[in-house]
This record gives structure tokens, sequence and C-alpha cells, in this order.
């Protein structure tokens, strides 16, 4: 029943390591290039840098949630028996539902 909430984690950390290195680049950018703060015409930021950053983040940063998803079901249903399955999979949807009802409705209010 824990499997969604571990998984949410797992996500929610990846963005915000993510989220942090990018704004250390903006930062950067604003201090190395000259009138990029003050937006002068002609000048531009590199943002092509910062979807790198993205881009590789979400390729390293979501192996962990991906095999989670992957391999806790395969495992248990090898190591255990299929009721042990049954409940890991009964338990994660109706906590998963609940958990996703609750950051829909967080999600919003943040975005209010």
């Amino acid at each position: 029943a824990c499997l969604p909430y571990i998984f949410a984690s797992l996500t929610m950390t990846a963005v915000a390591e993510s989220a942090m290195q990018i704004i250390m680049e903006v930062r950067r950018q604003f201090k190395e290039i000259p009138g990029l703060l003050e937006g002068k015409a002609g000048v531009n930021a590199d943002h092509t840098k910062c979807v790198d950053i993205s881009t590789q983040a979400s390729l390293k940063k979501m192996i962990a949630p991906g095999l989670l998803a992957v391999v806790a079901p395969i495992a248990i249903g090898f190591c255990g028996r299929q009721k042990m399955l049954g409940g890991l999979l009964a338990g994660s949807i109706s906590s998963g539902f609940l958990l996703a009802i609750t950051m829909a409705n967080a999600g919003g209010a943040w975005d209010n």
C-alpha cells in the first residue's frame, strides 16, 4: 500500500533536484552574460543548457521510480505467493487513487 507513496516521493525529489540545477544555471547565466538581467536587445540566454539539464535529469533521476514500478510487483510475485501479489496490487491501486486525488487537489491549490 505504500508503493505509490514511495514512487511519488522519488519523483518529487527528482523534480526538486532538477529544478534546483536549472535555477543554478539561470543564476549563472545572469551573472556571466552581460545585459541579460537588464533585458538588453540582442542579448540572449543559453536556453539549450537548461533544456539539456532537464533532459539529462529526467533520464537519470527517473530510473529508480521506473525500476520500482516494474521490479516490485515482479519480485513480490516470484518471492511470495499469488495472494501477496494481489494484496500489493490492490493496496497500491487503492492508496494510489487516494494519493492521486490528494495530489490533484493540492496541485490546484498551489497553482492559485
